[in-house]
């Protein structure tokens, strides 16, 4: 699985390739954090830190835990 998240005000990233990198993924999903730019863990750390808890949250655990350290 993978997350993608972008800043919706994000003038480096466009939002299409942003969409199409989780598009392309397994199990690839999409987050836009609203009122910040491309430094989204800078400027809305705690909106990013809800949308990885809410991606983590949704990921199904296959209980393989063989690369775990």
């Amino acid at each position: 699985p993978e997350l993608v998240i972008r800043g919706a005000d994000d003038p480096i990233v466009p939002r299409a390739w942003a969409r199409e990198l989780a598009d392309l993924a397994p199990n690839g999903r999409y987050a836009e954090v609203g009122d910040t730019g491309h430094t989204v863990n800078y400027m809305a750390p705690r909106a990013l830190a809800r949308a990885v808890r809410l991606f983590i949250r949704d990921v199904p655990y296959t209980g393989d835990r063989s690369a775990a350290p």
